[in-house]
C-alpha cells in the first residue's frame, strides 16, 4: 500500500494538470471591445467568486463594495457556498447570491445554465490566497462565459485571467482582496477597509436575548474574542490573547468577556 501512494498521487497530479490545460483552452478569448468596456464608464455585470471560508468572504466585502460603486448602473453577484452565503445576505451592494456546493457534482449542469443566462461581463476570482490551484477555478470561469476574467497574479494561474493583479502578500487580507478592484479604476488606497455585514431585526433580537443571559448590566462593556484559526500558521499564541483580555479587564473591570472557539479548541 505504501508503495502505491506515490504512483496514485502522480496519476492524480497528471490528470489534474491535463484538466487544467483543457479547461483553460476552452476559456473565451477577450475581444478589444470587451477591454474597452472595462476602461469606460459603461455599467458592468460582474460575478465575484469566494465560496470558501466565512472570514474570507467577510474580508472581501470592501472589494465587493468598491466594484459595485465603481460606476453607475453596475451590478455584482456573489458566488458563495451554503456555509458562507449568509455573510452577504442583505448586503445592498450584492444583487444576487449564487450558491455553489463544491462536492455536489450533480448540481453543476444547473449552475452552468444559471451562470450563462446571467451574461456576465466580468468574473472576479476572489481567491487571492489559495493553498493550491484546483480545476474548480477554471471550470467556474468557463461556466460564466465572461470574456473579462480578473484574478491575483499567482504562479500557476497566469493563463486563466485577462487581468492579473499584483497582490502584496504582507498586506492585510482585506487589502489583498481589494487589489482586485484596481482594473475597475478604483483608487484602492482611498477605500474604507472595514468589512460589512447586515443583520435582520430577528437576528438582532436573538443576539440581544443571548447577551441578556450573560450580562446583568446592559450598559457594561462587552468583548468577544474569537480564537479560531485555520491551521497553525494563522493561530495566535494563547498568551497574547490572555494579555489582550487582561488589559481590557484592567481598563473595564465590569466588562463581560466571551470566548468564541470551535469544540476542538475549547480547552
Amino acid at each position: 500500500m505504501r508503495k502505491s501512494r506515490p504512483l496514485k498521487r502522480r496519476i492524480h497530479t497528471a490528470f489534474h494538470h491535463s484538466m487544467m490545460r483543457l479547461l483553460t483552452r476552452l476559456l473565451k478569448r477577450t475581444r478589444e471591445s470587451d477591454l474597452q468596456k472595462l476602461s469606460s464608464n459603461l455599467p458592468l455585470r460582474s460575478l465575484f467568486i469566494r465560496y470558501e471560508r466565512i472570514g474570507d468572504l467577510l474580508m472581501a466585502t470592501p472589494a465587493i463594495r468598491a466594484i459595485a460603486e465603481s460606476r453607475e448602473g453596475s451590478t455584482v453577484d456573489v458566488l458563495a457556498s451554503p456555509a458562507n452565503a449568509a455573510v452577504v445576505e442583505g448586503n445592498p451592494r450584492v444583487r444576487r447570491i449564487v450558491l455553489f456546493s463544491r462536492p455536489a457534482w450533480s448540481t453543476y449542469p444547473a449552475l452552468w445554465w444559471r451562470l450563462r443566462r446571467a451574461r456576465y461581463d466580468v468574473v472576479i476570482d476572489g481567491r487571492v490566497n489559495p493553498q493550491r490551484i484546483t480545476g474548480i477555478t477554471p471550470l467556474l470561469l468557463l461556466m460564466t462565459g465572461a470574456r473579462i476574467r480578473i484574478g491575483a497574479a499567482i504562479e500557476g494561474k497566469e493563463s486563466l485571467y485577462t487581468h492579473r493583479v499584483p497582490v502584496d502578500r504582507y498586506a492585510h487580507f482585506a487589502r489583498q482582496t481589494l487589489s482586485l478592484a484596481r482594473p475597475f479604476g478604483v483608487d484602492v488606497d482611498a477605500v474604507d477597509l472595514r468589512p460589512e455585514i447586515y443583520v435582520t431585526s430577528a437576528e438582532c433580537a436573538r443576539a440581544k436575548g443571548l447577551w441578556a443571559k450573560l450580562v446583568s448590566d446592559d450598559a457594561s462593556p462587552r468583548l468577544i474574542v474569537n480564537i479560531s484559526a485555520v491551521g497553525p500558521l494563522r493561530q495566535w499564541p494563547d498568551e497574547r490573547y490572555a494579555y489582550v483580555v487582561r488589559g481590557f479587564l484592567g481598563r473595564y473591570p465590569n466588562a463581560t468577556v466571551v470566548i468564541v472557539a470551535t469544540p476542538s479548541e475549547a480547552n
